[in-house]
């Protein structure tokens, strides 16, 4: 493979592995402050890898089946040659909540193995990591201060909705997250914020 290509798929695995961990770290090690860089780093994934790279999520029937009221996806067994993300993030999430962290042998034989896997997946890593960016922006979104959501829904309003020739696959992944974490917050019972500017930019892009 070219230099570039291995570069950008370095990349990718890193992105991959943040995003699992992020969407599952406790609760105390989210702090807010990190919520507009994490949503800007979502973004850039969900529409610039969909629009430049094809990437599209394959979430979108699991989020968003109306026969299902749950939140995220119902866990299904992994196939032969599927990461050990699931699993071992699980335990890296279990872990944590205990207080005691997993031993660093641990931890280095599970980033090893579960890059392995990533890599050899049939599922092309761009998509795993549009798969990834859904669970991660339906966590920090409704938590966000409205300010950043209002700056988030007006990057995918400006940069996705309204282009002239909306790619199909960034298209997919704005619909996908902003659906899936407006059906949390209605599943946790909470409330939008209550800003006009806010309520026309999410009118607009539904």
């Amino acid at each position: 493979f070219p230099v570039e290509t291995r570069h950008q798929a370095r990349v990718d695995v890193l992105k991959l592995r943040l995003f699992h961990l992020l969407a599952g770290a406790p609760a105390g090690l989210l702090h807010a402050a990190l919520f507009p860089s994490i949503l800007r780093r979502v973004f850039q994934v969900l529409a610039r890898s969909g629009a430049r790279r094809g990437a599209k999520t394959t979430l979108l029937p699991e989020y968003l089946n109306p026969e299902d009221d749950s939140l995220f996806p119902v866990e299904t067994r992994r196939e032969a040659g599927e990461s050990v993300a699931e699993d071992a993030h699980a335990e890296w999430v279990h872990a944590w909540e205990e207080h005691t962290g997993p031993s660093e042998a641990r931890s280095l034989d599970v980033w090893a193995a579960d890059i392995r896997g990533s890599l050899a997946l049939a599922k092309p890593l761009p998509v795993q990591l549009a798969d990834a960016a859904i669970p991660l922006f339906v966590r920090v979104f409704p938590a966000a201060p409205p300010r950043d959501q209002l700056a988030a829904l007006t990057a995918v309003l400006d940069s996705i909705i309204l282009v002239p020739a909306p790619a199909d696959p960034a298209l997919t992944n704005a619909v996908t997250a902003i659906l899936a974490a407006l059906k949390h917050v209605a599943e946790m019972g909470g409330t939008l914020p209550s800003s006009s500017e806010w309520h026309a930019r999410m009118t607009a892009i539904l």
